[in-house]
């Protein structure tokens, strides 16, 4: 895990956060009493160095803005997966889930949910309605490989 103190979005620049509602802090378009100035990079910037495997993108509705910045990072073979939370929150700039799925898919991803408890992969027509997260994958069989051959590990008094 690689960690970062910026912003992500299209391209370069400096924005305004939110600083007092904790994990649901976001980008806004103006500057009040209640937002910070931060430096703003593309998720291609960042990337570049380091190729990853998998994304987590949880960023309170600015996904859009991420995609649109990270057209190379989401082209890279090794990028294997995304995991993104889509909850409503992107209406705020205009943007709906469906156009960022639309987008994602582009790239060769689609989306599948994971039961845990199984171990067990189920692909899905859209984004998961069920869970404000989706998970999207490229290649379903590798996978499922992965997750079978994974070693099992223990929370509580249960196994998975």
């Amino acid at each position: 895990v690689i960690t970062y103190n910026i912003a992500l979005g299209k391209q370069e620049d400096i924005v305004n956060i939110s600083n007092q509602e904790g994990a649901l802090n976001r980008i806004l378009e103006n500057n009040n009493y209640n937002t910070e100035t931060v430096a703003q990079k593309s998720l291609d910037t960042i990337s570049c160095k380091e190729k990853p495997n998998l994304l987590k993108i949880d960023v309170e509705g600015y996904e859009m803005k991420i995609i649109n910045g990270g057209k190379e990072t989401l082209s890279y073979p090794e990028l294997k997966g995304i995991i993104i939370e889509l909850n409503g929150n992107s209406r705020r700039y205009g943007i709906t889930e469906e156009q960022i799925h639309n987008k994602i898919i582009r790239y060769g991803f689609f989306p599948v949910s994971y039961d845990p408890f199984n171990r067990y992969l189920t692909q899905l027509n859209n984004f998961n309605t069920q869970s404000h997260n989706t998970i999207y994958i490229r290649d379903y069989k590798m996978a499922d490989k992965i997750i079978k051959n994974s070693q099992k590990y223990q929370v509580g008094g249960y196994s998975y």
